[in-house]
């Protein structure tokens, strides 16, 4: 790779396609007699959802129905209980893409807000708040990757004032050697403490998948920095073997890592 690329002058494989409009991205395709669907997501942070109102939704020409965390197997991919906003909730098919957006902003919502937090280590302290119901963070260990409350104490807060590496319970199970020795041992110690800006992926291609069944078998045309890594995903999650689903991704209108996975 260094010896063919680096330092030279290449024609990517793709960009004729993308500079004379001929490339397909997963929004470009369509299927007789396809429906559109349509997510409502969460307008708060956190919030328990008590209600939902789609009776005037269902009613328009063109609605075909809605499904929601309490349908069997959507309560990975639905929330009752939205932890960020932009969480989906629900999700409603249409005959077309303008009667199915305007149906969803006719279901109304009642919630129960929720303590939330966007700094993390404040949901460290005794009595911080929770970003979840069922703990503060998703944690992994010997039991597998599971929702756990981790609180860390007033005294692992204080060893960070006295220039300690606090050693409160961690989400992960992990290690560590003689801290001290090291420190001493080093030829350069710099003590500072580093925060950077969160940043969301937009990207300029939206969120789109078009999925069908032909033949006993499940197509689906997405876009994903992956096939890979996003194929097994989408099987699992759909109930599909891999023998019985077919996964197209022509080109992908960026992701910066959030198109890798079927998450």
């Amino acid at each position: 790779m260094a010896w063919s690329l680096i330092g030279k002058d290449f024609v990517p494989p793709d960009i004729h396609g993308k500079v004379t409009g001929r490339a397909k991205y997963a929004e470009d395709f369509r299927a007789e007699g396809m429906v559109f669907a349509r997510l409502l997501t969460s307008s708060v942070p956190h919030a328990t959802i008590t209600n939902i109102d789609a009776a005037e939704a269902l009613a328009m020409d063109g609605v075909l129905g809605i499904i929601t965390a309490d349908d069997e197997g959507l309560g990975a991919l639905l929330a009752n209980e939205p932890k960020f906003v932009g969480d989906p909730i629900l999700a409603l098919a249409a005959r077309d893409e303008t009667t199915a957006q305007d149906a969803i902003d006719r279901i109304k919502l009642d919630f129960a807000p929720l303590p939330f937090t966007v700094d993390p280590l404040e949901s460290l302290y005794p009595g911080g708040p929770d970003g979840r119901a069922n703990g503060t963070n998703i944690g992994g260990g010997r039991t597998g990757i599971q929702p756990r409350r981790v609180k860390w104490t007033a005294r692992d807060f204080a060893a960070v004032e006295e220039g300690q590496l606090p050693m409160g319970e961690a989400a992960i199970e992990w290690a560590f050697g003689d801290l001290d020795a090291g420190f001493a041992a080093a030829d350069l110690v710099i003590d500072e403490s580093f925060v950077t800006q969160g940043n969301s992926h937009h990207s300029m291609e939206p969120r789109t998948t078009m999925a069908y069944w032909r033949n006993g078998k499940c197509y689906v045309h997405s876009g994903s920095q992956s096939l890979t890594a996003a194929l097994p995903g989408i099987a699992n999650q759909l109930g599909v073997g891999l023998d019985d689903f077919v996964y197209i991704n022509e080109y992908c209108g960026g992701g910066f890592g959030s198109k890798g996975t079927a998450s």
